[in-house]
């Protein structure tokens, strides 16, 4: 008798969606973060805070870029101020997790920042000194959903926690992921979390 089951675990996330992710939001993700880095006209804490680098750029591929539209606009000023102290202070990160350790901690409006802003600011701070998340996933929002729904379909052993995952532990399971970085790991599951 043939055993006409499907084995959930047996299944691989199709490679369609890594060839799209590695050709047509990799680059733009990696050009946004390498242009903190750039010195231009404005203000920088700004830029991080509203994650408007890049002008002109299309708005439906670069999707992180418009995370914080629903903080409201004095709340984001009010950051502006709390993120350009924090780089003022001189203050010298080596990983990210002690950057997204201080942003994780700022209070503005007596209310902790959510996991998304605080991962976006610490992912636009970390990416004007090099230092990007490496042992760790960042797990919220969209990357979230992207990591449940990788589970449910295709990786019923995938461990899921938040808001932060070891990266070693994603890649021992989902083996499509070995050569991205954890925030390219991060990036994917949000760009892709409603097509699994």
């Amino acid at each position: 008798m043939i055993n006409t089951q499907l084995n959930l675990s047996n299944m691989m996330m199709p490679d369609e969606y890594l060839k799209q992710y590695t050709r047509q939001y990799k680059p733009i993700h990696d050009d946004e973060l390498a242009s903190y880095k750039e010195p231009l006209e404005g203000d920088l804490a700004h830029d991080i805070v509203f994650g408007h680098r890049l002008k002109g750029i299309n708005r439906e591929v670069l999707m992180n870029n418009e995370h914080q539209y629903r903080s409201r606009k004095n709340t984001k000023k009010l950051l502006v101020e709390k993120v350009s102290a924090l780089l003022d202070s001189g203050k010298k990160y080596t990983s990210f997790e002690d950057i997204y350790s201080d942003v994780s901690s700022m209070i503005v409006r007596g209310r902790p920042l959510t996991h998304l802003m605080a991962y976006d600011i610490s992912l636009r701070i970390g990416a004007r000194i090099d230092v990007f998340p490496h042992e760790f996933v960042y797990l919220h929002a969209g990357a979230l959903d992207g990591a449940k729904k990788l589970k449910d379909k295709y990786y019923p052993e995938l461990p899921i926690r938040t808001p932060r995952i070891e990266s070693a532990k994603i890649k021992e399971v989902v083996t499509e992921f070995k050569e991205f970085s954890a925030y390219d790991i991060e990036h994917f599951l949000c760009v892709f979390h409603k097509q699994f």
